[in-house]
Formats: C-alpha cells, sequence, structure tokens
C-alpha cells in the first residue's frame, strides 16, 4: 500500500472517531417530585440550572458572566391548576402547552419577552440553547404518556 493511501485511511480512521465522539448525549434530570423527567443536549452541561419545588419546575440559563438581575429563564412547567394564569406565560416555539404525566396535568410555558440582556456577551449560547428547547420537551419520559398529546 502507497504511503499516500496509508495516511488517507488514518486520516479517515482519525476523523470518524472525532466526529463520532463528539455526538451529543443527553443528561436526564428526574424529578421525584412531579414524576417525568427531562433530557437535556451533552453541550448544556454546566450552562443551566433547575429550580423545583412540589408543583413545578423552571430551567434557567447558567451564564459565566452573572447576570445584572435576574433572567435567563428557558422555560417553567407547572401543573395545571384552575388559578394557573396561562397568560403569564409566551408557548414554547410550536409545541403543545399541555402534557399528562402519572395522572397530572402540566403546563409548559416560556418568558413573554427575551428575559436576557441584549449586550451580554453569551447572548448567542443563550439563543443557541433556547432553540434546543422543543427537543427538551418532546423528550419528556412519563409512566402514563408522551408529551405534546
Amino acid at each position: 500500500m502507497k504511503k499516500s493511501s496509508k495516511g488517507l485511511i488514518i486520516f479517515l480512521l482519525l476523523l470518524a472517531l472525532v466526529v463520532g465522539c463528539s455526538k451529543s448525549k443527553p443528561r436526564e434530570f428526574k424529578s421525584e417530585k412531579l414524576g417525568f423527567s427531562l433530557s437535556f443536549p451533552e453541550n448544556w452541561e454546566d450552562k443551566y440550572f433547575i429550580e423545583e419545588n412540589d408543583t413545578s419546575l423552571s430551567v434557567y440559563f447558567k451564564p459565566k458572566e452573572k447576570l445584572d438581575h435576574t433572567g435567563g429563564l428557558f422555560f417553567t412547567i407547572i401543573k395545571k391548576t384552575d388559578d394557573l394564569n396561562e397568560e403569564m406565560y409566551d408557548s414554547i416555539y410550536d409545541v403543545e402547552r399541555y402534557f399528562e404525566a402519572n395522572g397530572v396535568t402540566y403546563f409548559i410555558g416560556g418568558p413573554t419577552d427575551l428575559n436576557f440582556p441584549e449586550n451580554h456577551p453569551e447572548l448567542n449560547v443563550f439563543l443557541d440553547m433556547k432553540s434546543k428547547i422543543p427537543e427538551i420537551y418532546f423528550s419528556v419520559n412519563e409512566k402514563n404518556g408522551k408529551a405534546g398529546k
């Protein structure tokens, strides 16, 4: 075999290894309180945090540079009740606003504005992550059905 052919084969094998290793692996967050789990893209690691209580969870951007104010909300998932004011939340792209887990109906919504400073150096990271929210929504694993009913 010629040296150039061997070099090309080695290059292609290394390229395949790099591409194969760079594929995104989801990171699962399981909510024991609410009864479902979400899968987050691997490239979200260390870039978000979750606040959870007995009736809801909210997912926020965690920038390297601290924000001067609160902000960076990606979305909130809330148990649907009669007193839930859904008008306080915007829809998440074209995803269904409700799903069911363990016999409980949940509402998903996001902020009604950008909710992140337009002059922040990580704005593009925030916007790129925000564009992945439908993938996270459709990853909902629950025992009694699927998201987007």
